[in-house]
């Protein structure tokens, strides 16, 4: 893969994402919602410029960008419409890019909340978390962590690396079930990438 392809970067061996790459998946995901209620486009993309510079510069493993592409978009909203939908597909996508974790086993983690209500949570509690005010949700997302034997003593008010670590664990449990269904693998594939064969088949090679 070149340094700069499909709106992606390589540096040190890691992808990492671009300003494009994080419109590009936005777009393609409204432009599959069932029942769009916006168009795609960017409300603060001074965020997106913060992040993608804040990942070249800190020593970051894959696993942490995956979690601050992430944190930034569902939390922050950069976008008019998708951002958790952005958030999780960019972050998982780049943990199958890189490949760090293709042997992980996660089957003992099996929590009651469905993934769409705890993205939920995540988001609802950092948009409240970020704008310094005192949020309801912290509740909400507690009982969720608390159903993983990681966070059974987490307590209000919830830290940002206590929340990172918890984003981490899902996009691992995620990620570990993506490689091990080719349909969800393709799907992601289809839906970052317009199914472009270059990518997918550096991909199928790993």
């Amino acid at each position: 893969m070149d340094n700069d392809f499909y709106y992606l970067t390589k540096i040190n061996n890691k992808v990492f994402p671009t300003v494009d790459f994080l419109i590009h998946v936005n777009k393609n995901l409204i432009s599959i919602a069932e029942n769009p209620t916006t168009s795609p486009g960017v409300r603060y993309e001074a965020i997106l410029e913060y992040l993608i510079e804040k990942l070249k510069y800190e020593n970051y493993d894959s696993l942490d960008i995956a979690t601050e592409v992430f944190f930034t978009i569902a939390c922050n909203h950069p976008f008019l419409d998708g951002n958790k939908r952005t958030a999780l597909l960019s972050a998982v996508f780049l943990l199958l890019m890189n490949l760090e974790f293709k042997n992980i086993h996660l089957s003992e983690h099996k929590p009651i909340t469905p993934q769409g209500e705890t993205i939920k949570a995540l988001a609802q509690w950092g948009e409240c978390y970020l704008s310094g005010l005192e949020t309801e949700y912290d509740r909400d997302l507690i009982n969720i962590m608390r159903e993983y034997n990681e966070f059974k003593t987490v307590e209000s008010p919830l830290s940002e690396e206590t929340v990172k670590k918890f984003i981490k664990l899902q996009l691992l449990i995620t990620y570990a079930h993506t490689i091990k269904n080719l349909r969800n693998k393709k799907v992601i594939l289809k839906t970052v990438i317009d199914s472009n064969k270059e990518v997918i088949d550096y991909l199928e090679k790993t």
